[in-house]
């Protein structure tokens, strides 16, 4: 391969080795630069709702609808409150679903922890009730 071809194929790339043999797959004989040195470290994936489901898609497309849902409270209850002029009014309501959407958009980034229980909880049978004798 001259290094005209080089150029072309991988631009900046110096040819260092010998190119794999010509095959159906590869009949140019083109080969990327490798390094020998290793990857850098990768940090352990984070905690994600993806994590806990099989189609990250169908998941992904579930928290969009609750995203959606959340904005579309939070539109009415800000309509609400500039209709009646309460600006500096305290809409604990709003408050509240600020904060879902908030924390929605920290599981989707991995930033929250998501519990995950490492077991079923005990039931316990307590007297009392609708049928006891």
């Amino acid at each position: 391969m001259t290094e005209a071809e080089m150029d072309a194929k991988f631009p900046g790339q110096v040819c260092v080795g010998y190119p794999p043999s010509p095959s159906i797959e590869n009949p140019g004989r083109v080969f990327p630069k490798t390094d020998p040195n290793k990857a850098p470290a990768v940090s352990p994936k984070r905690n994600t709702p993806d994590k806990f489901v099989g189609n990250p898609f169908l998941m992904n497309s579930a928290l969009d609808k609750v995203d959606h849902s959340l904005g579309e409270v939070i539109s009415v209850l800000e309509q609400e409150e500039r209709s009646q002029d309460r600006q500096g009014g305290d809409n604990a309501l709003l408050r509240k679903f600020r904060s879902w959407r908030n924390e929605l958009d920290n599981i989707r980034m991995g930033e929250e922890e998501i519990p995950v229980p490492n077991r079923a909880p005990e039931i316990t049978s307590e007297a009392g009730g609708m049928f006891t004798d």
